[in-house]
């Protein structure tokens, strides 16, 4: 005759197994953005700020106004908010120094649909000789709409 082993008895001082905890974790797809030939490129300019920048630590800090005379920068976006890859584009912004400066940029590659370029312009001797205002207009790009190409910001430049 067969006999079946005796089950061994489990010690009484065993602790119960933790309990099962889990998260959810989201999952992010990032797409790149994809071009329609037959779209439209429609690039809008928006204002950031004005502050200063740090060359060292890479750093835009937002001001509420600017010193006279200080090193300032001019922070904007360059959206495109159409379907389709726009040309190379260029920009021209009006600073509030003493003279006034027109900066004008060199050409910028195209930007795809949903793709933005965010543009720091550092400045020497902000100016409190009247009117302070910084003005921003993006041309090129085989833009559709213009309506939305530039902005017109007054800033407060302290003495």
């Amino acid at each position: 005759a067969t006999t079946t082993p005796p089950t061994p008895a489990l010690p009484e001082n065993i602790p119960a197994p933790a309990p099962v905890r889990y998260r959810t974790v989201p999952v992010v797809k990032t797409a790149i953005p994809v071009s329609n030939p037959n779209g439209y490129s429609d690039l809008a300019v928006t204002f950031i700020g004005v502050g200063s920048y740090n060359t060292n630590t890479k750093r835009f800090t937002t001001k509420t106004a600017l010193e006279e005379g200080e090193r300032a920068a001019l922070q904007f976006e360059v959206k495109n908010i159409g379907t389709k890859t726009s040309s190379d584009w260029y920009f021209a912004a009006s600073l509030p120094t003493d003279p006034t400066f027109t900066y004008t940029s060199n050409a910028n590659p195209g930007l795809r649909p949903n793709e933005r370029q965010v543009i720091t312009l550092q400045f020497d001797n902000a100016s409190n000789d009247g009117d302070e205002r910084v003005v921003v207009t993006v041309t090129g790009g085989n833009d559709t709409v213009a309506s939305n190409n530039s902005f017109s910001k007054q800033i407060e430049v302290r003495d």
